[in-house]
């Protein structure tokens, strides 16, 4: 499993770093590349970083959301964190940068913090930080607290450590994915496509990820930008895969899967109603209840499988609600220029093969 470079609830906007850049120009390029050099050179820390724990710690505990730290690690993942973290630790040493610079950013609007996190995601990783970055996870996992680690309100259907009548998609899907060590990103594009039929894989947003080799080399992989999932405690519960959809696909997905008609408009994306009035949200739709006859058709055979033997399914079915589901869901944002994330459950046993070939190295 790689470390974990963005967060799995992939909000996946494309909106470019360079748009909000133009706000804060100097600024932003600034942080930008001194949070950087944190993460491009060699690792020399012998043991866990003095106040790593401590900080783990409270960024897991924090409530406002407004935070500097969260809003690295919602927008740009752990990647992101730690080299705001290592960044925050030098300045405190050396007082220039954090009085000129640093210190600006906790009132930059959240879309330039977020902004700037998603640079760093993006930023190649020396080879030492990302042996690093694996171990430090491993050494101090994350405290038990829904939420943090599912800034979207994605009622996507992830199953509880035990599926229970009346337990709501929404509140199934914080526990399921607030264990790191069980949560997978990038996968590879040539195992998805033995498992996805092309109209799927041809809309998934193709993520590249830079990486410096010990020897010096810098390498780019491309991979897709699917998330898997999987609950601490196997025992009925489910996998939740989450798949970037690129803007110009997403009208397929919602029409065929959700019956439902987008319409764009500039950067604006308008849900439509049959009487023709149009619906823009603040920030973004959530499609839930998908038909449930249009998921074969759609994802074909080894998916469609997947997700009618998973465990809320056949609580679904237990219920009678057979004709739509909310296995299937898809959240798509106002901004057109942006992703939409489209959440699948799955049977845990079918998952975990997938996961095998998806992220096998």
């Amino acid at each position: 499993m790689e470390a974990e470079t963005t967060p799995v609830q992939w909000n996946a906007q494309l909106s470019a770093a360079s748009t909000s850049a133009n706000i804060f120009p100097q600024q932003f390029d600034a942080i930008v590349e001194h949070c950087k050099k944190y993460l491009q050179k060699e690792w020399r820390h012998q043991r866990i970083p003095r106040g790593y724990s401590n900080a783990w710690k409270e960024l897991h505990s924090l409530s406002d959301t407004s935070s500097t730290a969260v809003a690295f690690y919602k927008a740009g993942g752990y990647q992101a964190w730690l080299a705001y973290f290592l960044t925050t630790c030098s300045a405190r040493e050396s007082r220039s940068f954090r009085t000129s610079k640093l210190e600006a950013l906790d009132n930059f609007p959240s879309e330039i913090k977020a902004s700037i996190a998603r640079e760093l995601a993006r930023a190649s990783v020396h080879a030492t930080v990302a042996t690093a970055m694996r171990k430090l996870q491993e050494k101090v996992p994350v405290p038990y607290r829904p939420g943090l680690d599912s800034p979207s309100p994605s009622p996507s259907c992830e199953s509880d450590d035990e599926v229970q009548a009346g337990v709501t998609a929404r509140s199934m899907l914080h526990h399921a994915s607030i264990d790191p060590p069980h949560r997978y990103n990038y996968a590879s594009p040539s195992k998805v496509a033995e498992w996805f039929p092309h109209k799927v894989t041809s809309s998934i947003l193709l993520h590249q990820n830079s990486r410096v080799l010990e020897n010096g080399e810098k390498v780019i992989e491309e991979k897709f930008a699917i998330a898997m999932t999987f609950p601490a405690i196997p025992v009925k519960a489910d996998c939740v895969m989450h798949l970037a959809i690129i803007p110009n696909k997403i009208q397929r997905f919602a029409q065929e899967l959700f019956g439902a008609e987008l319409e764009m408009e500039g950067r604006f994306r308008y849900l439509v109603l049959p009487n023709g009035t149009r619906i823009l949200p603040n920030t973004e739709h959530t499609f839930v209840e998908c038909q449930a006859n249009a998921i074969g058709p759609m994802f074909e055979s080894k998916p469609t499988s997947a997700l009618n033997t998973s465990e809320y399914r056949q609580l679904e079915i237990r219920q009678g609600k057979l004709k739509v589901t909310g296995c299937v869901s898809m959240t798509v944002p106002a901004d057109a220029d942006m992703c939409a994330t489209l959440t699948l459950n799955l049977d845990l046993t079918e998952a975990s093969l997938v996961r095998d070939a998806f992220y096998s190295t």
